[in-house]
């Protein structure tokens, strides 16, 4: 070999190694890109996690809310129905009470239709 192969072989090296080089900073921001994808990623999943977890805890305080109503109602329910109750045994007692007077004293020419 001579000192122009040998230049030569040198500069084709110089040239390989400048591309190795290259490369690798190709593939370092390549990585260091992923890393960042992957960080925004993380964090993308992390938010939609809370995001998940306050919205289970609305639907459970919800359906605390949707029970608790529903009781509420059964109670009024039963408070109905026994006012109902009262206000026909009170009906029947004014209907006799009625019957009483206008048997003791007569309508008087008030005839009422209820």
């Amino acid at each position: 070999m001579n000192q122009y192969e040998v230049n030569r072989m040198a500069q084709r090296l110089i040239k390989s190694q400048e591309k190795f080089v290259a490369s690798v900073h190709q593939i370092h921001e390549v990585v260091e890109g992923l890393i960042h994808h992957m960080a925004e990623q993380r964090h993308f999943l992390g938010t939609f996690q809370e995001l998940f977890r306050s919205w289970s805890d609305l639907m459970q305080a919800r359906e605390e809310m949707s029970e608790a109503f529903l009781k509420q109602l059964e109670s009024i329910e039963k408070v109905y129905a026994a006012s109902c109750v009262a206000t026909n045994e009170n009906s029947e007692r004014m209907d006799k009470l009625l019957s009483k007077v206008e048997g003791y004293f007569g309508t008087g020419g008030l005839d009422f239709d209820n």
